[in-house]
């Protein structure tokens, strides 16, 4: 290894979140939901509630479940937890006789970096956030944005939102998405984003799984959080009507769901949407973009195995 090569992890924080390309559902990474005496397979049953404050989603089997609990993220290949993170129990919500737990974060680690470059890595990174003044960005605490890149040590995938009415139509990305053990399929986007009165009224959405070699054009299409559009066929994609909606989807989608919306109730920073799916097609067998937190890519490729860049 050149010196150069050497010095690079001193000199630079790591990029907080890398994308990369799986074909879904991710399996290289368990979730396990832990309490005092219980244990809990959660990998497809736990989802962003809110950014500010940092708030968790995850179906219970009934109105109680734990008050204290902490996800603890694993790798098969290695002993040992990659990360956890101590969840506190701020409130529950029923949906159609389901069960939602929502947790505030009070507190998480990783594992995926070794001793002093993990905590130098972090104080870089909050400097970085700390130099970052654009009033446009999002702002979050940067303890709590190291909070979430160990919730995305489990890679989440990416999709396009599409919402249409009579008034409004738009398509935009989302990775604030994902299902519940009870059937709910739920999203959380911030209150901001000019699409939410669509979604709360209309109370239907198609989300197309993106493709990796989307990754470009869909980063592109967030500035649709800001603003809607009018012709769908002017988007760098051709679309096709989804079955029981009509509602434009991409038509090179990985996959497409249809969702109806059952609940939808502001948390913090951000809309949470309960929803059930209506429908859900596999379009393509080809991976779909995703994002995990850049220090979990960096402990893959250290051990040769990173994931495929999207």
């Amino acid at each position: 290894m050149s010196l150069k090569a050497a010095v690079k992890p001193w000199l630079r924080p790591l990029p907080q979140w890398a994308a990369i390309g799986l074909v879904p559902p991710q399996r290289a990474v368990s979730v396990a939901l832990e309490w005092v005496g219980h244990a809990a397979d959660v990998a497809q049953n736990q989802t962003v509630a809110s950014l500010r404050p940092l708030a968790v989603a995850i179906g219970l089997s009934d109105a109680t479940g734990p008050t204290r609990a902490r996800l603890v993220y694993r790798d098969p290949m290695i002993s040992g937890a990659l990360g956890q993170i101590a969840l506190r129990r701020s409130s529950v919500m029923t949906v159609a006789g389901r069960a939602i737990g929502i947790f505030a974060v009070e507190s998480a680690d990783h594992r995926c970096l070794r001793w002093p470059q993990r905590p130098w890595n972090a104080w870089l990174q909050s400097r970085a956030m700390r130099r970052n003044t654009n009033p446009h960005n999002f702002q979050m605490t940067a303890t709590a944005v190291r909070q979430l890149m160990v919730f995305y040590i489990c890679p989440r995938p990416v999709v396009l939102v599409s919402v249409c009415d009579e008034s409004h139509s738009n398509i935009f990305p989302m990775d604030l998405i994902g299902p519940l053990s009870n059937g709910c399929f739920t999203l959380a986007l911030r209150n901001t984003s000019i699409s939410v009165p669509t979604m709360v009224r209309a109370r239907r959405l198609v989300l197309s799984g993106v493709p990796s070699e989307l990754k470009d054009t869909a980063y592109r299409l967030g500035e649709h959080h800001k603003r809607g559009f009018a012709d769908w066929d002017s988007l760098p994609f051709p679309v096709i009507r989804s079955d029981a909606f009509g509602i434009p989807a991409a038509a090179s989608a990985v996959s497409i769901r249809e969702c109806a919306v059952l609940h939808s109730e502001e948390i913090g920073s951000h809309t949470f949407f309960v929803c059930e799916t209506v429908s859900e097609r596999t379009v393509s067998a080809g991976p779909q973009l995703h994002h995990t937190a850049g220090f979990h890519q960096e402990f893959r490729r250290r051990r040769g195995t990173p994931f495929p860049s999207a």
